[in-house]
């Protein structure tokens, strides 16, 4: 049903072919299939004509679909169906996949993001008027990741009936119980967008909101003694004083490697807590071993429902806190990247089997890439992994490979391959094209592993 010939150009080609697409096209579907298509099936094309909706309603087509729009790393598109008007008044029923790609599949998870996407408004049929806010500069010299809280008044549906309020800009959101809450990131500029539908009561102006920026709590410093952990936990912040916040994540992390996490609630904000040490090692430490030593990283949190939102984190180390965040899994060998910008930065293994893993085959040799990001550049940093929970012995390949370039200049890529606790490699590579090859021979659990450093491709 995509109504023309091919997939076309939509840009440089004239109004005479684009017609001719048409006709093409049509003229297949009617010798063959015995219909004439209503649709201009587009997903793929980058660049749409102002004059598409008069060529499509000439020849018969009523709906237009596409993809590309959707994808902007800056300005998301407000809309998922909308009527497209032409330069002559024609118009056409237009309509992007909420999935934000024309590659879904069907499976839970994609069409939960779908539905999660999908934006809806309801405009009545009067002179309606759009407004946009902005709440975080593009130019603002961010030196940590903050979060946002977009809070509505408690009268926010009686005073302003028919205004929709819609997040445009570079950073992820998502609704919750107190309005929107904006994922920490680093840069780039968040605006609102206020559509009013015309019949709002309250025409002063007043946006009918508040706007809470959620910084990294400050934790003052960490001391132990007596086989005790103390730290004072933050005050509390502008957004919790206001009631919307519910506590802090609170994150313990022992030199011998394990991790304590838990959950204060918001009232003992400001207070001293004291833990046991000997709950937070693994117990095995002998007398005559350097100390262990602690470290601890606090977040706030809003529970919602069955799940949590976490705001910027103290002192965080980016590389794991976005691992964690986006649910990647240790194994025996694990490896894994980081970089902070929008490139979209791919690694890839070798098994000793000859498999490959990498964003189009995620699976092979026994190793998974769980964790795949910056596909659209819609964050500001991102990680892969890869592992491996029971790895045959033999030689493993990494290496990292700069699939999409975004930014000006090379992209640094800390990367760190892990056997068991143990960690082989953690170095920071310039990232241009293709990286250098770190090869892992892997002679089995409690055997004496190596990693050579291959220059070049």
């Amino acid at each position: 049903n995509g109504g023309v010939w091919v997939e076309c150009d939509c840009n440089i080609t004239s109004g005479e072919s684009m017609i001719r697409q048409f006709l093409w096209g049509q003229r297949f579907t009617r010798t063959y299939f015995n219909y004439t298509s209503n649709c201009f099936w587009l997903p793929d094309t980058f660049g749409y004509s102002a004059a598409i909706p008069q060529i499509m309603k000439g020849c018969g087509v009523d709906y237009f679909l596409t993809q590309k729009i959707s994808w902007s790393q800056f300005n998301q598109f407000p809309f998922n169906t909308f009527r497209w008007r032409g330069i002559d008044g024609s118009e056409v029923i237009a309509h992007f996949p909420p999935e934000n790609s024309y590659n879904a599949h069907l499976n839970p998870g994609q069409m939960l993001a779908g539905q999660d996407h999908t934006k809806y408004y309801k405009l009545v049929d009067h002179a309606y008027s759009i407004r946009i806010s902005e709440i975080m500069s593009g130019s603002l010299d961010v030196v940590a990741r903050v979060g946002h809280l977009l809070v509505p008044d408690e009268d926010f549906a009686d005073q302003l009936p028919d205004m929709t309020l819609m997040p445009i800009g570079a950073a992820q959101w998502t609704k919750c119980k107190y309005g929107l809450f904006f994922y920490p990131h680093l840069e780039g500029a968040i605006f609102i967008m206020e559509i009013d539908g015309g019949t709002n009561p309250n025409t002063s102006g007043v946006s009918g909101y508040t706007v809470y920026q959620l910084d990294p709590p400050q934790l003052e410093e960490v001391e132990v003694a007596d086989g005790l952990l103390s730290f004072k936990l933050p005050d509390k912040s502008r957004a919790a004083e206001d009631g919307k916040i519910d506590g802090y994540r609170v994150t313990i992390t022992c030199s011998d490697g394990k991790k304590t996490v838990y959950y204060p609630k918001i009232v003992i904000a400001g207070q001293t807590v004291k833990l046991k040490t000997s709950r937070l090692n693994k117990g095995d430490h002998k007398d005559d071993e350097d100390p262990l030593s602690y470290t601890v990283t606090v977040c706030e949190y809003i529970k919602d429902k069955n799940r949590y939102l976490f705001g910027p984190e103290s002192n965080p180390d980016d590389m794991d806190s976005l691992l964690e965040e986006m649910g990647a899994v240790e194994g025996e060998i694990t490896a894994s990247i980081y970089w902070p910008s929008k490139d979209d930065l791919d690694l890839h293994c070798v098994t000793p089997d000859g498999g490959h893993i990498y964003y189009s085959n995620k699976s092979a040799g026994g190793g998974e890439l769980d964790v795949d990001m910056q596909v659209q550049g819609d964050r500001d940093s991102g990680v892969e992994n890869i592992y491996f929970a029971s790895p045959a012995p033999g030689e493993y390949q990494f290496y990292i490979v700069n699939y999409t370039d975004r930014t000006e200049g090379d992209t640094g890529c800390r990367i760190r391959i892990k056997v068991g606790n143990q960690i082989l490699v953690d170095e920071t590579v310039s990232m241009g094209g293709r990286s250098k090859t770190y090869k892992l021979t892997y002679g089995g659990q409690g055997q004496e592993q190596n990693v050579e450093v291959l220059e070049g491709n």
